[in-house]
């Protein structure tokens, strides 16, 4: 059984595909990440874009990001950021390439080949590894990356 947070929004169509795969589910507040299964180690947190992303590592975001880090750690669980953003973006690599909408009116804002580096430098210095989709792969690939949702 998958376990989604109660502070998770914007979810139906994860939702709807747990449901249409009959993967049972159930709401409850975690305490780090989105999905988890029951009994698992490894907890996803889901993000909608890149923008979110980059406020998680950059902006008002960031300290409570940075504090759901080290709890999953001390609580020897596995944290997976997994980015929903589409438009070509599959790996950090091809984060580079992105471009920022927010710099039209804010030029300070953050580029695509800046939040790449970032990304990596979170990567490597918090063991956090970072996948991408695009939003109708959703649900399918947080069943993968927990195991495939068959425990519980």
């Amino acid at each position: 059984m998958i376990l989604v947070d109660t502070r998770e929004q914007k979810n139906d169509h994860v939702e709807l595909y747990f449901a249409a795969n009959k993967i049972a589910f159930d709401r409850c507040k975690l305490y780090v990440g989105d999905y988890m299964q029951v009994g698992g180690t490894v907890s996803v947190d889901r993000k909608q874009n890149l923008n979110e992303w980059a406020m998680c590592l950059l902006g008002s975001s960031r300290r409570r990001f940075i504090d759901e880090v080290y709890r999953a750690r001390k609580a020897g669980i596995d944290l997976v950021v997994l980015i929903e953003h589409g438009d070509g973006i599959k790996t950090i690599q091809d984060v580079a390439t992105w471009e920022n909408p927010i710099r039209e009116k804010h030029p300070e804002a953050v580029t695509g080949r800046a939040l790449m580096e970032l990304t990596y430098k979170f990567h490597i210095a918090y063991k956090i590894n970072v996948f991408f989709c695009d939003k109708g792969e959703t649900g399918r690939r947080i069943v993968e990356l927990l195991g495939g949702g068959k425990n519980g």
